[in-house]
């Protein structure tokens, strides 16, 4: 199976367990020793999603089995290995925000976690409707501008870690750099791509799972409009709109929803 969806499934694991959000930051193993206290994954490169998920609960199982928790706690790994015919490949270290799992990352702490389940109501206070978007994970295609900085400004402001996805780059990095400072956490991230480009949508997503371990939103905002006439416009121009409105739209969809 294509490795950028393990990070999802592991993270989609700690999700089910603790009833909250978490965040998976990749890091390539590069000959070094699994830490002590990891979750330790072997799955071959031709299974399916399905079944590694099923070898990546049966881990998680065995490792519960090795280490204690409290009474009313799940105890959560700190970092996971994915192993490739016995020897680690990727590292996988997590916690419920995105800046603490980075931190995890950079001390190497593979201290286990107890958790007390999150209990959630059958209703949403209206009043905390903001809540829900609490160190959730989304992405704004066409974020650096517009109504797209708007939405990535509203869903920071609401708590949610957003990657700004543009091909306007420098705009999305200036703009990330500015909410940060404002929110005094890594709320919002930038990433370059170009709609229209499947390999380059692609490798997008690929970079979300690396970084923050998955997706819980998708706004396609990315859009443009060259408006005119039929016995006027340039064929260009009708394909540049037809590639990123809807050919742009198709491959988002197509990639965020494997994720």
């Amino acid at each position: 199976m294509n490795r950028t969806y393990i990070a999802p499934l592991i993270r989609g694991l700690c999700m089910d367990l603790a009833g909250k959000p978490q965040f998976a930051v990749a890091e390539a193993a590069r000959g070094e020793a699994a830490p002590a206290a990891a979750l330790r994954i072997e799955i071959a490169g031709d299974e399916s999603a399905e079944n590694a998920a099923e070898i990546i609960r049966k881990a998680y199982a065995a490792w519960k089995a090795e280490n204690a928790a409290g009474e009313n706690a799940v105890l959560l790994p700190s970092c996971a290995v994915l192993k490739a015919n016995g020897a680690p490949e990727v590292f996988y270290w997590m916690d419920d925000d995105l800046d603490s799992a980075r931190k995890r990352l950079a001390e190497k702490d593979d201290s286990p976690r107890p958790e007390t389940p999150a209990v959630s109501g059958p209703v949403i206070d209206p009043a905390e409707r903001t809540g829900v978007l609490k160190n959730r994970v989304a992405l704004v295609t066409g974020g650096a501008q517009g109504i797209g900085e708007e939405i990535v400004r509203n869903l920071t402001a609401s708590g949610a870690v957003v990657f700004i996805a543009d091909m306007n780059i420098e705009g999305a990095r200036n703009l990330a750099g500015h909410i940060n400072a404002a929110e005094n956490r890594t709320a919002a991230l930038a990433l370059e791509v170009n709609v229209a480009d499947e390999a380059s949508v692609e490798a997008m997503f690929s970079a979300v799972a690396e970084s923050a371990g998955g997706l819980d939103l998708c706004v396609s905002n990315a859009g443009v409009l060259k408006a005119g006439s039929v016995l006027e416009q340039e064929l260009a121009d009708f394909k540049f709109v037809t590639d990123i409105n809807y050919t742009g739209f198709f491959v988002i969809c197509k990639y965020a929803g494997r994720l």
